[in-house]
């Protein structure tokens, strides 16, 4: 899922502060945690900004778990944002829960 993530040409935009050159690096840190890094150049001040995220990807069990640990109780889970249920194979987890 996260591979596709990769960008390996850069793309350009016009933003209010000149032409936008971004990009985007990811890779594996260890099983279930992924490095994003991403490149933004302002081509008109030749300014570089590297924005890193460490993202933790947790299955469904280990969410439900840590939700009821925290006084939730899980009523849903969904596969996207249009409700669909969720089963196993979408891309997100969406989940509906309340406190308990």
């Amino acid at each position: 899922m996260w591979d596709g993530w990769r960008q390996f040409e850069p793309t350009v935009r016009d933003t209010q502060h000149g032409l936008l050159r971004q990009w985007c690096e990811v890779g594996e840190l260890e099983r279930s945690r992924v490095l994003l890094r991403l490149h933004n150049h302002f081509e008109s001040s030749d300014e570089l900004v590297v924005e890193e995220s460490d993202l933790a990807f947790r299955d469904r069990g280990i969410l439900t778990d840590q939700l009821r640990r925290a006084g939730f109780e899980v009523d849903a889970v969904r596969g996207d944002w249009q409700r669909t249920p969720f089963d196993g194979m979408h891309p997100i987890m969406v989940f509906e829960a309340h406190a308990v």
